[in-house]
């Protein structure tokens, strides 16, 4: 099929010199003989290519929709057979659209990964979960003895001329990832949990070296303690915890952070960071 018009601005045959065109609605045609591919039907005419990437257009529209170029140029299209293949180039792959949402998931990934390796702390994701209680035990809440701990140490330094010590967010979730190693360690296959992996983990920001007091009951279980009474049960966790009293009662101190966990066979495990300046 031979068309014999096309229109000055985007180069659409047409059959007769009859403006508007249909497809830009440009006013203005110019004569020209454009062999139509009759194995496909379809016009292939000039197209508008990009004068920086050299993206073609099938119509002037800018801006370039690979580069956002403004100058698009009129010319006859280049055919290959690369052109065969269809579909998306790599070029095309690497539009800002999709570059921003394979740097977005490379960031999640990123952080995932260091978030389980525990270089950073990512919210949701954490060490595994040990065995045993970590939050209750019956009618026991866990996180109230730790509470209840604490109102019982500073009992403890008041009676010694000491301030009292406030707990920390980070002394206190170092001291959780030391205990919950410890337990991991102790009924599972975990390595031993060390003071320097825990504090470097959550950086509680102290300044002054901190203080390290980890216990376990040996013979002693939950059942031994009163459990329906948190500050019972602190109380008597005090007694086993503190194996130098005067450690803990240091009027240096005005930070803790403190983490209790029920095992499996009821053995009370209980870790005690203290610092200086470390409750924020």
């Amino acid at each position: 099929m031979i068309m014999e018009w096309r229109c000055t601005w985007c180069g659409k045959p047409h059959d007769a010199d009859d403006p508007p065109c249909d497809e830009c609605g440009h006013h203005k045609f110019e004569r020209a003989i454009e062999q139509l591919n009759e194995s496909d039907g379809q016009d292939h005419g000039p197209v508008w290519a990009c004068t920086e990437c050299d993206r073609e257009h099938q119509k002037h529209s800018p801006p370039c929709s690979r580069c956002g170029n403004a100058q698009l140029e009129k010319r006859q299209p280049q055919y290959d057979e690369l052109d065969d293949l269809g579909g998306t180039s790599f070029v095309d792959v690497l539009e800002p659209k999709y570059a921003a949402g394979y740097l977005l998931v490379a960031v999640l990934v990123g952080s995932l990964a260091l978030g389980v390796t525990g270089l950073i702390t990512v919210p949701f994701v954490g060490s595994p979960d040990a065995p045993g209680h970590a939050e209750s035990y019956g009618n026991l809440s866990l996180d109230s003895v730790e509470d209840a701990y604490v109102e019982e140490l500073n009992d403890r330094r008041t009676a010694e001329d000491a301030s009292a010590v406030s707990s920390g967010a980070a002394l206190d979730d170092a001291a959780a990832a030391y205990n919950k190693q410890w337990v991991r360690s102790e009924y599972g296959d975990a390595d031993d949990p060390t003071p320097r992996d825990a504090v470097n983990q959550h950086d509680p920001n102290c300044n002054s070296e901190i203080t390290f007091a980890p216990h376990a009951t040996s013979s002693e279980t939950v059942e031994n303690f009163d459990v329906q009474n948190e500050s019972a049960v602190a109380r008597g966790l005090q007694i086993f915890t503190l194996g130098d009293p005067n450690e803990l009662l240091e009027e240096r101190y005005d930070s803790i952070g403190v983490d209790i966990h029920v095992a499996p066979d009821e053995r009370i495990f209980v870790t005690v960071f203290v610092c200086n300046g470390g409750a924020f």
